[in-house]
């Protein structure tokens, strides 16, 4: 008989809109999603961390007594906002191994304006190079952002991991299959707007940006224009960056309705501009009574890294 796995992933990564997300996930021979949530909590633009920590901790505390019979001793991940994480890609000479975490640590701190107690850090080796060299992935984020309480309502369970709603993301476009050269995916969330660049099918480049669904609501005109602007210096960055070219696609998901982001077109000197597609899921995560759809990506990207099928494994876990 197969051994049955069962992973209970939080999407946080749009609590200060109000938003928190649930999958609960098996994994047998494929995923499946046997319970998934999606619930508006009361949150004030006025909470500091720690007080928007305890407004969430409540709120997840509700959702796994009401989800027990499904999630049992599940082991349990978080994704926070992306906006919250520092990353940066950084190339590294060949070195010992068990020197790099120590490399990358220090590549880190020279970014950041925190004390290494203050964060909680991972990396990731992307890929090694011909000569030996390292790819590395850095990402931090300071620790109070790590829900460092997290431990206090899942005694029973095993809390696994602390993701970034970009890297959730990437796992869950790679769960579907990249397509070769360099592909750039924009998650719309409801306040910040996620951006990921592959390079045959590898992440390549992260960033957020504090533009969401609700400002292009209320001004569209206008909160478009500096989208549209943001996309196309980010685009500029990553080509001028190393191992950037030309993005040769970009497709957006989320709740993007109304929002006239689909056929957009973005100039870029050099190029002939590229137009934002929308992004069609190819290989759905079964659920049943539901279908899985691309505003869920973040969540199911979680619950396939807990389930062991992600390429990208970082963890921004606080070590307190």
């Amino acid at each position: 008989m197969d051994m049955v796995k069962k992973v209970a992933a939080f999407d946080l990564s749009e609590a200060k809109a109000g938003v928190i997300g649930l999958a609960v996930m098996r994994l047998v021979n494929e995923p499946q999603v046997i319970a998934y949530v999606s619930r508006n909590i009361a949150v004030n633009p006025e909470m500091n961390s720690e007080e928007l920590e305890l407004c969430l901790l409540d709120c997840m505390e509700i959702l796994l007594d009401d989800n027990a019979k499904h999630i049992g001793s599940s082991m349990v991940g978080l994704a926070i906002p992306g906006i919250s994480v520092f990353t940066r890609r950084r190339s590294l000479p060949p070195v010992p191994e068990d020197k790099v975490a120590q490399i990358a640590a220090y590549e880190i701190q020279q970014q950041i304006p925190f004390a290494l107690h203050e964060i909680c850090l991972d990396y990731s080796v992307i890929e090694r190079t011909d000569g030996g060299g390292y790819e590395l992935l850095l990402a931090a984020v300071k620790a109070e952002n790590a829900f460092p309480h997290i431990n206090e309502i899942i005694s029973k369970r095993r809390f696994e991991c602390v993701d970034a709603s970009a890297f959730a993301l990437y796992n869950r476009m790679a769960y579907d299959g990249i397509e070769p050269g360099h592909i750039a995916f924009l998650r719309l969330n409801e306040d910040t707007f996620d951006i990921i660049i592959t390079s045959d099918g590898k992440l390549n480049f992260t960033r957020s940006l504090p533009i969401g669904k609700k400002h292009l609501m209320e001004k569209p005109e206008e909160n478009l224009q500096i989208l549209t602007r943001e996309l196309s210096r980010t685009l500029q960055y990553y080509r001028a960056s190393p191992g950037g070219k030309y993005v040769q696609k970009m497709y957006v998901l989320g709740n993007i309705v109304n929002t006239g982001l689909v056929g957009l077109q973005l100039d870029v000197p050099g190029s002939s501009g590229i137009i934002i597609e929308e992004y069609k899921l190819k290989r759905l995560i079964e659920m049943p009574g539901m279908t899985e759809t691309p505003e869920m990506a973040v969540v199911m990207g979680l619950g396939l890294r807990l389930c062991g099928l992600s390429l990208l494994n970082i963890n921004l876990k606080s070590k307190k």
